[in-house]
């Protein structure tokens, strides 16, 4: 069995290919590596490690660059490489495990589920509809594929009450949660600043670089 890489955008590192470096342009990660990947769903597997990312630091970080393209101070963000590998795939699902990238796709999935929720509180509910539809859920798949992410086991009890909405009930303590609390709370101030579809144009600017490892078992 060997890997075959598809290159979709990017800088490749040189491990991923070969030992040579190879240069794209990014892509939109709502807009095209979720969007537009109807269906799917990402895993996070259990040899990953937990979700990390300091609210007082990375997301701090990540919001600040979200409020420089609302100020038109720049156009685009990029967050780094997302690496995935297919594992299943049928007519109706594809499952990706993701391999790199894990920390700021967990927290982006977290920025949509606040845009969502915060619209919801507006009585935005076509807008709600619309980031539900787009990037959280595979509303024709069964249970097991109806979440677009599935993070790992660790991480996944508190990511569950944000994705069902029962998030007052949550009672442990979880940096999925505190995180998800702190970009609510940071987003529904710039919500307030700037216009609801404005910020979400905004996060729709931020930019991966997408690698897929396909695993080739005639090669």
């Amino acid at each position: 069995m060997r890997f075959k890489l598809q290159i979709y955008s990017g800088i490749i590192d040189k491990n991923y290919n070969g030992g040579e470096s190879v240069e794209a342009s990014p892509m939109s990660l709502f807009e095209k590596f979720i969007k537009e990947a109807y269906g799917s769903q990402y895993v996070i597997p259990v040899y990953q490690r937990n979700y990390t990312w300091k609210k007082d630091k990375q997301v701090k970080q990540l919001l600040e660059d979200i409020e420089r393209i609302l100020k038109a101070e720049t156009k685009k963000h990029f967050i780094g490489t997302i690496v995935y590998n297919i594992v299943k795939t049928d007519f109706m699902v594809r499952e990706r495990e993701v391999v790199d990238g894990q920390q700021r796709l967990i927290t982006m999935f977290l920025i949509a589920y606040a845009l969502r929720n915060i619209a919801k509180a507006q009585g935005q509910d076509d807008i709600a509809r619309a980031i539900t539809t787009n990037y959280l859920e595979n509303v024709s798949s069964d249970e097991k594929y109806k979440y677009r992410l599935q993070p790992s086991v660790s991480d996944d009890d508190a990511y569950s009450y944000i994705a069902t909405n029962i998030i007052n009930e949550y009672e442990g303590r979880s940096l999925v949660m505190d995180n998800y609390n702190y970009l609510y709370s940071n987003l529904e101030g710039m919500v307030k600043k700037y216009s609801l579809m404005g910020v979400i144009n905004a996060v729709r600017e931020i930019y991966i670089v997408r690698i897929e490892l396909d695993t080739d078992d005639n090669a």
